[in-house]
């Protein structure tokens, strides 16, 4: 007596070769994309003007910042401009970037070094920025 099962045709299964594919949803569209650059880069040109007018500041309203700090009797990091910067999510290069970062993205340098070129033309007085929330605060002192 055998003990090998015994096979019929209805027993057999048949197997497509081709496997389903079930259609992905959709990431982004062409239009989408476009969209998306056009806002971004509206956006970046924007935040560049604002932050290189709180880097490259007015003369005379420098100035008059100045005078009101000195009026104060020049207290220790004094604010004397702020400007407000909010990355998008994502820049136009695709990277995420903090304030700190996004803000040099856009100036292609350090705000380091756009505050020593500024620096140099306030002898007698120190510039240092700090970055609390969504501002960055241009702030001066005695030197």
């Amino acid at each position: 007596m055998s003990t090998e099962p015994v096979y019929t045709y209805s027993d057999a299964q048949i197997v497509d070769p081709t496997p389903v594919v079930e259609p992905s949803p959709i990431i982004i569209t062409l239009d989408e994309l476009k969209a998306t650059q056009e806002s971004i880069a509206r956006k970046e040109s924007v935040d560049k003007s604002t932050v290189f007018r709180f880097v490259e500041p007015d003369t005379e309203e420098l100035k008059k910042k100045l005078l009101q700090w000195a009026s104060l009797g020049m207290p220790d990091a004094f604010p004397i401009f702020s400007v407000s910067i909010e990355p998008p999510s994502r820049c136009l290069d695709g990277e995420v970037r903090s304030k700190f970062d996004y803000a040099q993205y856009l100036l292609e340098t350090t705000l380091y070094d756009k505050f020593q070129i500024l620096q140099a033309k306030l002898p007698g007085m120190a510039l240092s920025y700090s970055l609390p929330d969504t501002q960055i605060y241009m702030c001066v002192s005695k030197g």
